[in-house]
């Protein structure tokens, strides 16, 4: 794709957001995503200039995983022919909240169970979450550790008081390189004026106005703007609009086209006048990490629980060859699920609430289940010489170690 800086290229990429829960329970919106992930694909399968970014696949991948296989197989096909780019994270996690395993998982562990699902190698350069409450420091050097360049985070904005958040406050713009704390950087762009950019049918005089409001703080290189929203069904004719109202900038000199957000990193990355940065620990919802304390300590609870359980694991697989590869993915992305912005912070009514304590305690079963069984295998091969006595085993997860001449 030719970019000039005569000629910006404003890359518009459909999109929607899928929240497990919300407003409805994750089963109920997941009967809702069926019709609109048939409807895409049918679209794509028509009309070969249409493309979608694909912002929350992994929270969607019971779908994919229903005994027809007709969606897996066309959802394969699109990502193959290049229109459809993947996120390869489970959902929209929370930044900021959890311990960094917990975000690090989002990523790795998506990307495996959709290649898995899918039957096919992915390589996923650009992180997406665009709908979130805070931003790790740290969120770079995590990100580059999980192989990604680049990172694509959302707006929000409060609709009582009007109030966002920026990358770099300093700055309008909305593209940074951003360094972490150890020096890693990733291009990170924020969406503006939020995750429904253009809307998901967009309007021309709408649409020209977002875009021209941010080609006065936006690269001149490529300018990124969303088309889409919440469980937002397929526009057919987004791309005839978007080929008609190119032109409409001053001079003429405006070009926009349906892209995907690789496409627009790999011309905004050549852009020399992108600023360099670190960004610090940002929230536009103070209050919202202290509502309902109990959920906060299961989640926290849950999630230790779990990585102890895969320490013991490894361990007793060292001794019997077995691993509980499939029981221990199955916890981890329930417990992901749960680790969405609006779940993990239990901003939900009381029912919604329920959904989400429960699957809590099933991520707690599974980890104790498998934490007990390695166990056993472990101190079953003990040998204790027939020493007299009841033999007693002390496991200890910690990587120091805890015995001396006295005793432990």
């Amino acid at each position: 794709m030719s970019v000039t800086r005569s000629k910006p290229t404003v890359f518009v990429v459909p999109h929607s957001h899928f929240d497990p829960e919300w407003i409805l329970t994750y089963q109920q919106y997941l009967r809702r995503e069926r019709t609109n992930l048939k409807m895409r694909l049918q679209l794509l399968q028509l009309e070969p200039h249409h493309v979608f970014c694909a912002s929350e696949e992994m929270a969607t991948l019971p779908l994919l995983q229903e005994s027809d296989s007709r969606l897996c197989r066309d959802f394969r096909e699109a990502v193959k022919r290049g229109q459809i780019e993947v996120k390869g994270a489970v959902a929209s996690g929370e930044l900021m909240m959890h311990a960094g395993e917990s975000i690090a998982r989002q990523f790795t562990l998506g990307k495996h169970l959709l290649e898995r699902a899918l039957r096919i190698r992915l390589d996923v350069v650009v992180a997406q979450n665009i709908d979130n409450y805070a931003l790790c420091p740290q969120l770079p050097q995590i990100l580059r550790q999980c192989g990604r360049r680049y990172l694509l985070i959302g707006v929000y904005q409060d609709g009582r008081t009007g109030t966002q958040y920026a990358i770099d406050p300093s700055s309008a713009r909305p593209e940074l390189w951003w360094r972490g704390p150890d020096g890693s950087s990733v291009l990170t762009v924020l969406s503006k004026p939020d995750y429904s950019g253009i809307g998901p049918r967009p309007q021309r005089k709408r649409a020209l106005h977002v875009v021209h409001e941010l080609m006065n703080v936006a690269s001149r290189r490529a300018i990124f703007v969303f088309s889409g929203g919440d469980m937002a069904p397929p526009d057919p004719q987004l791309p005839a609009k978007l080929e008609k109202w190119s032109g409409s900038g001053s001079n003429g000199q405006l070009r926009m086209a349906a892209s995907l957000p690789r496409r627009y990193f790999e011309a905004l990355v050549t852009d020399p006048s992108v600023p360099v940065g670190q960004v610090d620990a940002i929230t536009d919802h103070l209050g919202a990490f202290e509502s309902r304390v109990r959920a906060r300590q299961t989640s926290r609870r849950a999630e230790c629980l779990l990585l102890t359980a895969e320490k013991a694991a490894t361990a007793a697989w060292l001794l019997t060859g077995q691993y509980p590869h499939d029981e221990l993915d199955r916890a981890w992305f329930g417990l992901l699920i749960n680790h969405q912005h609006d779940p993990a912070l239990a901003c939900l009514r009381d029912s919604l609430m329920t959904h989400v304590m429960k699957r809590y305690r099933r991520v707690e079963e599974v980890a104790r289940r498998v934490l007990e069984h390695s166990l056993a295998s472990i101190a079953a091969g003990v040998v204790t010489n027939g020493a007299p006595g009841d033999p007693v085993v002390v496991f200890s997860n910690h990587r120091q170690s805890r015995w001396n001449e006295e005793g432990p």
